[in-house]
């Protein structure tokens, strides 16, 4: 048995795609409070699963800001009683981090070796969580994730390149996008190779290849075959509440040689995402 929390989010409508043919229960935040003990004990004694995959997280990094106390209840505080509780039943924890775990200052891609240095509330819980991990744990980091599904950078680009004659967007922070389809499938090899760590595992899982938000955007127009002007602009001249990381590009070198898995280049795999719709 599976259990995924966060069943409405984005990348949890990716593995529903994925895990069809699998045992996976879905549970949405008002089905699982992963921040209520009660709730998880409840939902574990019921399904008794052998993996638990953690995709729920307070993700917006400006209100992290103003809300850290509610920033590290569901990143931090929430996943040392998911991590407690799959000890007592020996199930795998798969939880999901963030390329914000990084202060943006290295010139080249971050490994799972580097020193973290979050610089930014959102980061700092996603970190905090990281280290309340316990036995059969596997951390996978994540960038820039985007899918068909919820709120994402290339859903948002494209619907405002159908919207205005002018866009700006920043391209002064570089990372790699990950197409949480892809993200989904390899979840799904990991459980399909009932793969399990004996501690903590951490894993990078980007589309391969570094860029900026511009020239994100700037590949979403030409696929959509837009007449919108796309500008650069600089992340200094937005008010922003959290500080952004310059780069937090990650190698997935590691992940690759471990399960002997490719994984797609950033354009490639935005080029199958099926919401061009007859636009290639």
């Amino acid at each position: 048995m599976i259990l995924i929390s966060g069943g409405n989010g984005q990348l949890a409508q990716c593995l529903k795609d994925e895990l069809d043919d699998q045992k996976a229960i879905f549970l949405s935040k008002e089905k699982l409070d992963i921040t209520n003990i009660d709730s998880l004990k409840n939902a574990f004694e019921i399904y008794k699963p052998k993996y638990f995959i953690n995709t729920a997280a307070f993700t917006n990094v400006e209100a992290a800001q103003d809300q850290k106390a509610q920033a590290f209840e569901l990143n931090a505080y929430a996943v040392k009683k998911i991590a407690e509780i799959c000890n007592k039943y020996k199930t795998t924890l798969i939880q999901i981090s963030t390329d914000y775990v990084f202060n943006g200052e290295k010139s080249e891609a971050y490994s799972e070796e580097d020193v973290c240095e979050p610089i930014n509330i959102y980061g700092q819980s996603k970190l905090a969580g990281e280290n309340k991990l316990q036995d059969k744990s596997i951390i996978l980091r994540t960038s820039w994730l985007y899918s068909l599904y919820g709120k994402n950078f290339v859903r948002t680009i494209y619907n405002k390149l159908k919207e205005t004659n002018d866009l700006t967007i920043v391209d002064d922070q570089i990372g790699s996008p990950t197409n949480a389809h892809d993200l989904a499938k390899f979840i799904k090899f990991i459980i399909e190779k009932n793969y399990t760590p004996n501690g903590v595992e951490v894993f990078h899982f980007c589309n391969h290849g570094k860029i900026s938000w511009y020239e994100f955007a700037q590949k979403i127009k030409e696929f959509s075959h837009s007449e919108t002007v796309v500008r650069p602009i600089k992340t200094s001249e937005f008010k922003l509440k959290a500080p952004r990381p310059k780069n937090t590009a990650m190698s997935v070198n590691k992940l690759e040689t471990h399960f002997n898995y490719k994984i797609p280049n950033w354009e490639t795999s935005l080029k199958l995402l099926n919401i061009w719709q007859g636009n290639n």
